[in-house]
């Protein structure tokens, strides 16, 4: 039951994450820019955020599908084929995941962001003209990377929560279609250890968080 739908799944958040991770950072650096103040940048990103999977499906496949014509309509895997090896089959249902799931990681980065923009060393590295690359990889990110872990964590959780719809949307069959499918039947079983995998990446990701924390605490980021 599971031996060909996990590799579909799986295959959709993996291009999702490919998406994600840079727009999260580019989203998250514009929405907190002007610090405390809400900038144009945070609106569009929580503009983004708010926008319900069924619309982002809709618009991606108006968009690249119906005016462009780069990529089918529907995701139909041949049998016995890899996702992987069909990646444009996977670019519509991976953009609906990985929009809305950017800016909302986005915004759950923003106040760390600007927090870590706001601490005395940070200011003084700035104050002693140290470059924006250096700024960001030897300062801001060791600040940032255990909220960042936290985030991906329940990023990850709601990519496997959400194939739900993009599958049955595109026509894939994967875990979320089955987990719609076991709803429909009352396939209690099925449900729940569909429900306590996302769980499991959310504990997972928590507690790797703990410890980059712990381990970035015993060291002087400066």
């Amino acid at each position: 039951m599971l031996g060909n739908r996990v590799p579909v799944s799986m295959g959709i958040v993996s291009v999702a994450l490919v998406v994600i991770i840079p727009l999260m950072g580019l989203l998250a650096v514009l929405a907190s820019h002007g610090g405390g103040r809400r900038s144009a940048g945070s609106a569009a990103t929580t503009a983004i955020a708010a926008l319900p999977q069924v619309v982002v499906a809709a618009l991606v496949a108006a968009i690249l599908s119906g005016r462009a014509g780069l990529v089918p309509p529907v995701s139909l895997i041949p049998a016995g084929r890899s996702p992987l090896a069909h990646l444009d089959l996977l670019v519509l249902p991976a953009l609906t995941l990985a929009l809305p799931a950017s800016a909302y990681a986005a915004m759950m980065l923003r106040g760390p962001l600007v927090d870590a923009a706001e601490t005395p060393y940070i200011v003084d590295a700035r104050m002693r003209g140290v470059g924006r690359a250096r700024l960001a990889a030897a300062y801001v990110l060791p600040v940032v990377a255990a909220p960042v872990v936290r985030v991906m964590s329940f990023v990850l959780a709601g990519l496997i929560c959400g194939t739900a719809l993009v599958e049955n949307i595109f026509g894939l069959s994967g875990l979320g279609e089955l987990f719609v499918t076991s709803i429909a039947t009352r396939d209690v079983a099925v449900v729940q250890a569909i429900s306590l995998l996302a769980a499991v990446v959310v504990v997972v990701g928590m507690a790797i968080a703990d410890l980059v924390a712990a381990r970035i605490g015993r060291k002087d980021p400066r």
